[in-house]
């Protein structure tokens, strides 16, 4: 076995862990948030913490546990094919750091080709979260809410700079489905502003999670490991769900009906016309044409959903 030079290989016991395939080894802390519309949160509802190994082969160990500075051990549960993860949700910020305090960490891996290796990282007494709080702008949101599936999503949201503390910064956009599946997921520099989701990457009428985390990182080379890199990160993420617009979009009411109900909601919106107007309902849904204008071209696709009555 060797170790992959791009990897986190912490040693504690370097003669152990020389040979070692380690791809990964991270400790993170996480304020998750929930954005409930334009607005962008304010206050974190739970506090995760979280310790990650990335093995280059399902056959380099069987087995992987996490021992704290206060020497509580937690094993890591395999993910994937060839990873083990332990995460932590808290109530609260101060019970996550109680459980999970500063100080000295121990991975250890048993079993596969790495047996016996035993692996550390410190982290610093001092935090050192962004200093902004992810969200969606007000423009993502109401293209969240109207977009159809058929076309790409440019989302944009807010930026951060790394604090002091920490020496590198990244923004990771993800889409999950309402059970937590990915299915899109890209990682930024800490100074990006936009995402796109790819068309035709989710189905019309489903409920999914964006999730957008700023996270600030303390890098440093393993003296043992030529190449490799630990990591300690102080993370915000912020979490929207959302249901995609239907394949019926003139179906305003969601009743699979296109009827006079629905021609309610598009007179309405027809009347004001600009979707930027801040009379136009939230994601200006009967912008049919998603030019940004609820206009003619906006009624003949109405008018045509209206005389089939049923939505195919």
């Amino acid at each position: 076995m060797r170790y992959a030079a791009r990897g986190f290989c912490l040693p504690v016991l370097l003669s152990a862990c020389a040979g070692a395939a380690v791809v990964r080894y991270d400790l993170r802390y996480t304020l998750v948030y929930q954005q409930l519309g334009a607005a962008a949160p304010t206050v974190p509802g739970v506090y995760v913490w979280s310790s990650r190994v990335d093995l280059t082969d399902s056959t380099d160990a069987s087995l992987a546990s996490v021992t704290t500075p206060n020497s509580i051990g937690a094993f890591l549960f395999p993910v994937g094919e060839s990873s083990f993860l332990a995460s932590r949700s808290f109530a609260s910020e101060a019970a996550m750091y109680w459980t999970f305090p500063a100080g000295t960490y121990t991975v250890t891996l048993a079993g596969g080709g790495l047996g016996g290796v035993a692996s550390a990282l410190v982290r610093p007494t001092t935090t050192f979260y962004p200093e902004a709080i992810p969200a969606f702008t007000p423009a993502a949101v109401a293209a969240i809410a109207s977009a159809p599936v058929t076309v790409a999503w440019p989302l944009t949201f807010n930026v951060f700079g790394v604090p002091p503390g920490a020496n590198a910064g990244q923004t990771t956009v993800r889409l999950t489905t309402e059970n937590g599946t990915e299915i899109f997921s890209t990682v930024l520099g800490a100074e990006s502003s936009v995402a796109v989701i790819p068309s035709n990457t989710m189905t019309p009428a489903s409920n999914y999670r964006l999730r957008l985390a700023f996270s600030s990182q303390r890098t440093a080379p393993s003296a043992g490991f030529p190449g490799a890199t630990a990591i300690v990160a102080f993370d915000r993420e912020t979490i929207y769900a959302f249901t995609t617009r239907s394949a019926c979009g003139a179906d305003f009411t969601g009743d699979a009906l296109v009827d006079d109900a629905d021609f309610v909601v598009f007179a309405d919106q027809y009347q004001i016309l600009d979707c930027a107007d801040a009379q136009m309902q939230a994601g200006c849904p009967a912008d049919l044409s998603a030019d940004g204008f609820v206009d003619d071209a906006d009624f003949v696709a109405f008018a045509t959903a209206y005389n089939a009555f049923l939505c195919p």
